[in-house]
């Protein structure tokens, strides 16, 4: 186990240096590319992009929650929100 600072440093550092990764990586991407990753493979999965090494991930939508690719769960009711401005 370390000490608080150290974790905490630990991880902002880790945190920086995936987020220099995905700048590089975004920054190589072609146009063709980068519209293939905005537009997606299918509903729910992102397109892969091989000669950059970025693999397929799934997706979800926000208004029902994350509930993936199957829907076989129990149903559940979405109503406004009562703190909504007009």
């Amino acid at each position: 186990m370390c000490a608080e600072s150290v974790c905490f440093a630990t991880a902002v550092i880790s945190e920086m240096m995936a987020s220099h990764r995905v700048d590089t990586l975004v920054e190589q991407l072609t146009l063709e590319e980068a519209v293939t990753l905005l537009a997606g493979h299918d509903a729910w999965h992102t397109a892969p992009v091989e000669r950059l090494g970025i693999p397929r991930m799934r997706v979800s939508d926000g208004p029902a929650g994350v509930r993936g690719t199957r829907f076989g769960g129990v149903p559940s009711l979405n109503v406004p929100c009562g703190s909504r401005q007009r």
